[in-house]
């Protein structure tokens, strides 16, 4: 990450770059005299986010305005990484507005798409909303995420999204849709102490607005998602995530694990 930032008459101007690079194993065939198989490399090098701030005016690459979701790794709210243009303003007691003019599809039509989001916060309490206009596949989508932190260790938090019918998911073109008409979910974090934080929740899924064999708005199906994450800090500066998700429903034959561990090192 590169930061740099200077007060000026107009307030904050600041510049943001991230970068970062994965690789992983791919199970794969490996041509050879005995027919042998084992594991490929595959590599990534990207730009994650790379904007400039000035005020509430920022403009660049970055995760579209309509970015959020609740706590966990099992849930799916809808958006990615967009150019973008957006103003925020800040209206103070806990509230802010947002307007984004957002581009995702490489100008097939010369149109921005349109996102705003207003958010509040008052001492436990908090509320996002969100509306986007997806200009590519002339859709609009709504969220609302509600948090409440009940004690000092309890956090909740309810979602829902609506996708106008068809809303296409990321593979036919829209941005903003996690691919249902409708859905409804919820997650409960504990912080047990400062180092060690338990997150269990689930997210129901109705009407599936996509025929994944060919792709048309004709299949119909209820899904849901559950999942439970354990994060824990070992020292300053190094900790880890483990996360254990189950998907099933109408679109699966058999129910679906997933999940992962991740160790993370920050200075």
């Amino acid at each position: 990450n590169f930061t740099a930032s200077s007060d000026t008459e107009l307030g904050t101007l600041t510049s943001y770059i991230e970068i970062s690079a994965s690789n992983s194993g791919d199970y794969d065939y490996i041509e050879g005299d005995l027919g042998s198989r084992g594991y490929d490399g595959l590599g990534s090098f990207g730009l994650n986010h790379a904007w400039i701030g000035l005020g509430g005016l920022k403009m660049g690459w970055s995760d579209s305005v309509y970015d959020g979701g609740i706590n966990g790794e099992f849930d799916s709210f809808g958006s990615d990484a967009v150019h973008f243009i957006s103003y925020t303003f800040a209206g103070g007691n806990g509230f802010s507005a947002t307007l984004s003019l957002e581009e995702a599809d490489q100008d097939y039509d010369y149109m921005p798409n349109v996102v705003g989001k207003v958010a509040y916060a008052a001492g436990a309490f908090d509320a996002n909303a969100w509306l986007a206009y997806d200009a590519t596949v002339e859709t609009f989508h709504a969220k609302a995420i509600v948090g409440f932190k009940a004690s000092d260790m309890i956090t909740l938090q309810v979602g829902g999204t609506y996708n106008q019918d068809p809303a296409f998911p990321y593979t036919a073109g829209g941005i903003y849709t996690n691919g249902y008409e409708w859905s409804l979910g919820a997650s409960v974090k504990a912080q047990i102490n400062e180092k060690l934080a338990l997150t269990v929740g689930a997210q129901y899924f109705i009407n599936d607005n996509l025929d994944s064999a060919t792709l048309v708005d004709t299949y119909q199906g209820d899904d849901w998602a559950i999942g439970a994450v354990v994060d824990y800090t070992i020292v300053p500066g190094l900790s880890s995530k483990l996360a254990v998700n189950y998907k099933d429903g109408d679109s699966y034959a058999d129910g679906e694990f997933s999940g992962f561990l991740r160790f993370e090192r920050s200075f």
